[in-house]
């Protein structure tokens, strides 16, 4: 209690030992109504004193003694909750009819973490695709024909629907394990509508999909089901009324139609952890259907709900759809695998194994970056590469200093897939080790593209460069790092394509960690020269490869600030990533104008856009959950570019940035571990697709890994009482030499547990209460919960109610006419008993309707003197939070009645020990005027009994009165 508390001093520990005692012998309130006033009432004063100095360590029973059902509901033991989750009491209710992508629900129970604007209403807007598109500013003219005019609608519609068909990935972000899993409700996919819809007259536009290839939705739909599927809060989450989500809850609501959209909505399922349910009987239904979207998203699911396991039953079914991992008397010709699936086995395999070094993996997706290219792969090596290389990547994640995989020179073999030079060591047979040309069986051999012994450098170095990134991420190895150089030279820069100068800088950042500065200095050194440097034979100082890799290299940098500081609401690095957009965007309108139409700057125009889509990434990075409104004005700009250049890549960046600067509605953020760096480099690869069916370079469905790296640290507090989410201010001390202060506002994103030395919640509303993280591993462990329970304070509103305090009780006139009694009374105290108190025995402003014996009564001068007392013992209870001291304070006061009538030896008795102890005590729990009143009630009895008055100066004390009831009692014996 002492650290808790605050101190105390020897009498703090008297009155902690007396309450923990009561406590111990379940000696509660009922037992003290029945012990005389003289004996209760230091009970009393002690249960009073220790509910300030009440700690979370106290048992249940002390806490519920001392009317701290906060402290009582913190303590009791909750089942533990995932990685990510609702918190109680903040949980939406149900979903309104007219919100079917949940972004209506996910507004209103979030509205308490933003309170004082409306950015949530407005990223609804930015991000809704269930809703016609308004086309605004199209046929204004007068003079345009039908003709003319359905054409220009339907050229603005289709530039407006490439914008729509990509708000599925940030909408997943946004409404992030929002919604409770209800197991009585069907799947509800939000429609993903692709209509105009025109002012003033409101009229409908179809789009026209003649000239769109024609699975043109597939990956739109495929992004609208992952979006449905992870609104659901994760198993073991947030209100479960009718159990969880199961196989056959999943099986059921397979639909017939939009079969992208529900092999989307498996994905988020199995990002979750749901699809661990199914059993094999579901698994190969699923599997034998054909449609290689389902088994794509079927793989990638199970694997990630498994990741790191090893478990052999998902590993024989990934490997079942990896050639390289067939046995050799297998035909290829038997099983004709989609190059979909190929690609999504690669990705399921890393996390399947992932951070485990399996020996056998890790070859085999090491020789499988650089694979012969085959008939079914033509369109999309790179892919297969990067998949190959990020799933290596993921296998030894961080372990590529690992002694048990130095035989297979990985580090080497990276090398020469990146540069192109063919790698020299000694292998264990005694060989050269020098690379040999690689054979293909005549199933597998590419009929169209003859490659000869050298790697192909354009297909192996981006998959090749994230691969070693991650093998050395966070290690620090200068060696490694050293292979990574961005090019100095103009000779240097003709050998490396520019978009590889962004991946090369990117894993340089993963593996130099510590020494990442969120200042404009480190980024500048990660900068390749922007002159030719006078070098002969060198490229002209304004040549457009010297201008290409020098946006790459910083686009490459702020992603790794944006990575390196994810979820921590850096200003530093905010601050330089914000400056950097403004950098790229100022770009883009430059080379957009009428000046810019030299064919140099015409190449510059996608660099610049996907430049500006990585920097507006790792700036929604750096402040991941936080709402930042700076940043979502910035963001709310760069959307509004809907022009032919613009690419439905770029349009997918800036929704996923918008998505995770709101991920889960501001209750979640993004963790720094090398697995959930590993999940983001994956998922913010920095080469989106150019239109909806675009995967030459990357598989879409990877988008959606961000999950993996998600974490909840959002702390609510709920008012125990009212069970409501209130706003409590809190104030954070972290750790480190200086211990730096924090003053947040619940909801709020705490920073890492780890970094946090204590909280404190710095309120005089509610009943104080401290944290002390660092020392305390139960107070650890009830700031695990994310969820602070509290309790208000008698007299005082919420913050929502009353932000500056001008209406609680010490503000406003109480039991006044303008303010009737029960009506303020109900506002700041829910107590029954003092509700009943005041209405019954209180004085009241106005004369009510009563029946003859209540107007005899309160006619009564007794009455009217009882009234008076309790109105101004009620206030005072109040304002001083002790109103389990009303029945002490009535039963004091019928005491001194009755002594002025009657001699009552056992009223004596009580009076006489209650006046010693509050002589005894300094902070007088009495107040001195009503102590004074009940001294001159015992006098007067006194004198009617023919005591003698007290000396002078004595009227105050009990001396006197022990003498009197000493003599009395003597009288009492010789009688």
């Amino acid at each position: 209690g002492g650290e808790e508390g605050g101190g105390g001093g020897g009498g703090g520990g008297a009155r902690e030992g007396l309450v923990l005692a009561m406590a111990r012998e379940h000696f509660g309130p009922k037992q003290l109504e029945v012990l005389p006033l003289g004996l209760s009432f230091p009970l009393l004063e002690a249960r009073r004193a220790c509910r300030h100095l009440a700690s979370p360590h106290w048992p249940v029973g002390a806490c519920a003694l001392l009317a701290r059902e906060d402290l009582a509901r913190q303590a009791q033991v909750t089942r533990r909750a995932a990685s990510i989750s609702l918190s109680p009491g903040t949980a939406p209710s149900e979903a309104p009819e007219d919100d079917p992508d949940g972004m209506l629900a996910l507004v209103r129970s979030s509205s308490l973490r933003f309170a004082r604007d409306l950015r949530l209403h407005e990223v609804r807007r930015l991000l809704c695709s269930s809703r016609p598109i308004p086309l605004r500013s199209v046929g204004t003219n007068a003079e345009m024909s039908e003709h003319d005019l359905v054409h220009e609608q339907q050229a603005k519609l289709a530039l407006l629907c490439r914008r729509t068909m990509a708000l599925s990935v940030g909408r997943g972000m946004f409404t992030l394990a929002s919604s409770p899993a209800e197991l009585v409700e069907s799947l509800r996919l939000a429609p993903l509508d692709l209509k105009g819809r025109t002012s003033p007259k409101a009229a409908t536009v179809e789009l026209d999909t003649s000239a769109f290839p024609p699975d043109h939705l597939m990956w739109p739909e495929f992004h609208n089901g992952c979006a449905s599927a992870l609104r659901l809060s994760p198993p073991g989450c947030g209100p479960v009324q009718h159990g969880e989500l199961g196989r056959h809850w999943i099986m059921h609501n397979q639909p017939k139609a939009r079969q992208h959209a529900y092999a989307g909505f498996l994905l988020g399922m199995g990002l979750q952890g749901r699809l661990n349910s199914l059993a094999n009987t579901d698994v190969y239904r699923l599997m034998s259907q054909g449609h290689h979207v389902t088994m794509m998203a079927l793989l990638v699911g199970m694997a990630a709900g498994k990741r790191g396991s090893e478990d052999p039953a998902i590993a024989k079914m990934l490997c079942l759809h990896i050639p390289a991992l067939h046995p050799p008397s297998f035909t290829e010709l038997e099983l004709e695998v989609p190059a979909l699936v190929q690609i999504s086995a690669l990705v399921g395999v890393g996390l399947l194994y992932q951070a485990s070094g399996q020996r056998l993996m890790t070859e085999v997706m090491l020789g499988e970056i650089a694979r012969p290219p085959t008939n079914e792969l033509l369109g999309c090596r790179e892919s297969y590469s990067v998949a190959a290389g990020i799933a290596l990547g993921l296998v030894s994640l961080g372990r590529g200093s690992d002694p048990g995989l130095a035989d297979l020179f990985i580090e080497d073999k990276l090398g020469s897939y990146m540069h192109g030079r063919a790698p020299v060591y000694s292998s264990p047979d005694g060989g050269d080790g020098m690379a040999k040309e690689p054979t293909a069986s005549l199933a597998t051999r590419c009929y169209r593209i003859r490659e000869g012994p050298r790697v192909n450098v354009d297909v192996t170095a981006a998959g090749a460069t994230l691969a070693l990134g991650l093998l050395f991420c966070k290690s620090n190895n200068a060696s490694v790092a050293a292979q990574l150089e961005v090019p100095h030279t103009v000779h240097a820069l003709r050998c490396v394509r520019p978009d590889l100068v962004l991946l090369r800088v990117l894993a340089r950042g993963l593996i130099l960690w510590d020494s990442v500065r969120p200042t404009d200095a480190w980024v500048n050194s990660q900068l390749t020269p922007s002159t030719g440097g006078g070098e002969r034979g060198g490229l002209e100082p304004d040549s457009t490869t010297l201008r290409l890799a020098r946006l790459n290299s910083l686009a490459g940098a702020c992603l790794v600030l944006g990575l390196r500081f994810a979820g921590s609401c850096n200003q530093a690095a905010h601050d330089v990533l914000h400056a950097k957009v403004h950098h790229f965007y100022a770009l883009r309108l430059a080379l957009g104008g009428a000046a810019a139409s030299t064919e140099g700057t015409r190449a510059d125009r996608p660099t610049v856009e996907s430049c500006l889509g990585t920097a507006a990434l790792a700036m929604a990075c750096v402040m991941a959950g936080s709402g930042h409104l700076g940043s979502l004005r910035l963001l709310r700009v760069l959307r509004r570019c809907a022009d032919n250049d613009v690419s439905y890549g770029f349009h997918m960046s800036i929704s996923m940035a918008i998505g995770l600067l709101f991920l889960g509605g501001g209750r979640l953020t993004l963790g720094t571990s090398k697995a959930a760096v590993a999940a983001l480099v994956t998922s913010l690869f920095p080469r989106f697709p150019l239109a909806p069916t675009d995967g030459r370079y990357h598989l879409q469905a990877l988008r959606h890994l961000y999950v993996l790296a998600a974490e909840a640290r959002c702390l609510e507090a709920v008012d125990v009482d009212t069970g409501e989410p209130a706003m409590i201010p809190l104030r954070l001390v972290l750790r480190g030499r200086e211990r730096r202060e924090l003053l947040l506002s619940t909801p709020c994103q705490l920073p890492p547990r780890n970094s946090i030395e204590s909280l404190t919640l710095a309120s005089p509303r509610y009943w104080g209460r401290s944290l002390l993280v660092r020392r305390r591993p139960d107070h650890a462990a009830a700031l695990r919960q994310r969820v602070l329970w509290v309790k208000r304070k008698t007299g005082h509103l919420p913050y929502k109610q009353d932000a500056h305090g001008l209406s609680s009780i010490f503000c406003r006139p109480f039991g006044s006419a303008a303010a009737p009694r029960e009506t303020s009374l109900s506002h700041f105290c829910s107590e029954p008993a003092i509700r009943a108190f005041a209405q019954h025995l209180c004085r009241r402003a106005a004369a009510p309707a009563a029946t003859p014996a209540a107007t005899a009564l309160t006619a009564s001068p007794d009455a009217v003197e009882l009234h008076t007392f309790c109105d101004r013992l009620l206030y005072e209870c109040l304002t001083q939070e002790k109103p389990d001291l009303v029945p002490a304070y009535l039963l004091l006061y019928h005491t001194a009645l009755r002594l002025q009538r009657n001699r009552c030896a056992v009223g004596m008795r009580s009076l006489r020990l209650l006046l010693a102890h509050a002589e005894a005590r300094d902070d007088e729990p009495l107040q001195r005027p009503f102590l004074r009143s009940l001294c001159h009630h015992v006098l007067r009895a006194a004198r009617d009994e023919g005591d003698p008055p007290p000396a002078p100066g004595a009227s105050r004390s009990g001396a006197h009165w022990l003498a009197i009831a000493a003599r009395r009692k003597q009288q009492a014996r010789a009688q």
